[in-house]
């Protein structure tokens, strides 16, 4: 395992957080995403591939909260999804994964934010609901956007 100090981007690293796993190409950290892409410089990440909780009121152990009032929830996805558009870098993507009653509102803001709406990628997972007695929804989303036509320029103006 690569020291710390050896890693792309020694200088995104939080004091005081460790990474849960650690490589060459860089470290997994566990924790609330607001303070650490906060931390981050603009334009300074290529890809964001964000799968956040549901609100489900699903139990995930003590600590982490799953059952939040709808405008909280939704308070704290804009507030994390405009942290990851600012430190997207110019041709920068981000897939967001999530139920279609959430990305909705996902896409809105994106779109908002000057964003290019790339691809809805509908995810069937039939099996997967995380909680007994509850209807599976036909299908999740994946939103896929980019910051700019950088790769697609016959969709510039």
């Amino acid at each position: 395992m690569q020291q710390p100090s050896t890693l792309a981007h020694p200088r995104l690293l939080i004091p005081g957080q460790r990474p849960v796993f650690e490589t060459e190409l860089g470290a997994l950290y566990r924790g609330d995403c607001l303070p650490w892409l906060k931390s981050l410089p603009d334009e300074s990440v290529d890809l964001v591939f964000a799968d956040p909780p549901f609100n489900l009121r699903k139990m995930y152990g003590k600590g982490v909260r799953d059952d939040l009032a709808e405008h909280e929830y939704l308070d704290w996805c804009r507030a994390w999804i405009s942290e990851c558009v600012r430190v997207l870098k110019p041709g920068g993507a981000i897939y967001l994964f999530n139920l279609p009653k959430w990305s909705i509102y996902y896409g809105f803001w994106l779109n908002e934010l000057g964003m290019m709406f790339r691809h809805w990628i509908a995810c069937r997972m039939p099996k997967s609901m995380p909680i007994p007695g509850r209807m599976s929804p036909s299908h999740y989303a994946l939103l896929y956007y980019t910051t700019d036509t950088v790769y697609f320029p016959e969709m510039k103006d």
